[in-house]
C-alpha cells in the first residue's frame, strides 16, 4: 500500500489471519438477513393454511447450527493457509495452484460419498495435475533464477496445495451433511462465519 508518510513510500501488508478474520466477519453478518428471512416466512406461514406443495413435499430436516462446526474449522484453515502462501508467491501462480482443489474434491467424492466418476472426469483430473505440475515447478525455477530464496515458493505452492486439500474437504463434507436439510446457502455461510 501506499503511504507517503513513510521513508520509502511503501508498507506491504502481511497480515493474512486479519484478512481471514475480516472475510469470516462478512460471512457471520450474513445470519443478519437469514434471520429476518426467516421471521418474515414463519409470520407468513402461520397466516395462511399450508398450500399444496407444501403438503405435498417431504419435509426436510433443520440443520443445527453446529453442523457447521468441522466444515468452517476446514475453512478457516484452508484460506488461512492459503492467504500466508500467498506471502510467498506470486498471485498469478497462487492462483493458479487452487485449482488443486478439483483433484481434491473428486478424490474425496470417489473416497467419502462413494461417487463413481467416467473416465472424462478422472481425464480432467489427469489435465489439472499435469498443468498443477507445470506451474508449481515454473514458480519454484523462477524462484531459483532470479536469486531469490526458492524455499519460499517451494514452501507457497505446497502451502496453497495444503489449503486446497481442506477447501476440498470442507466441500465434500458440507454435501454429506448438508444433503436433504433445509438449509439455504445464505443460512450455510453465515453459520460458517
Amino acid at each position: 500500500t501506499d503511504c507517503p508518510a513513510l521513508p520509502t513510500g511503501w508498507h506491504t501488508f502481511n497480515k493474512p489471519w486479519f484478512t481471514n478474520l475480516m472475510m469470516f466477519g462478512g460471512e457471520a453478518s450474513l445470519l443478519i438477513p437469514t434471520f429476518y428471512r426467516n421471521t418474515w416466512k414463519r409470520a407468513r406461514r402461520s397466516s395462511r393454511s399450508a398450500d399444496l406443495k407444501e403438503r405435498l413435499l417431504l419435509p426436510s430436516r433443520r440443520v443445527a447450527p453446529y453442523m457447521f462446526a468441522v466444515p468452517a474449522c476446514c475453512d478457516i484453515l484452508g484460506s488461512g493457509i492459503a492467504a500466508v502462501a500467498m506471502m510467498l508467491i506470486d498471485a498469478a501462480v497462487w492462483q493458479m495452484m487452487r485449482g488443486a482443489i478439483i483433484v481434491f474434491t473428486a478424490l474425496f467424492s470417489v473416497g467419502f460419498l462413494r461417487r463413481s466418476l467416467h473416465a472424462y472426469h478422472w481425464f480432467g483430473v489427469a489435465l489439472t495435475v499435469a498443468g498443477l505440475l507445470l506451474v508449481g515447478l515454473a514458480a519454484v525455477r523462477d524462484g531459483h533464477a532470479q536469486d531469490q530464496n526458492s524455499n519460499d515458493a517451494t514452501l507457497g505452492v505446497a502451502l496453497v496445495i495444503l489449503a486446497q486439500v481442506f477447501s476440498a474437504f470442507q466441500c465434500t463434507l458440507e454435501e454429506h451433511l448438508l444433503t436433504g436439510c433445509a438449509a439455504s446457502s445464505l443460512e450455510t455461510v453465515g453459520w460458517e462465519g
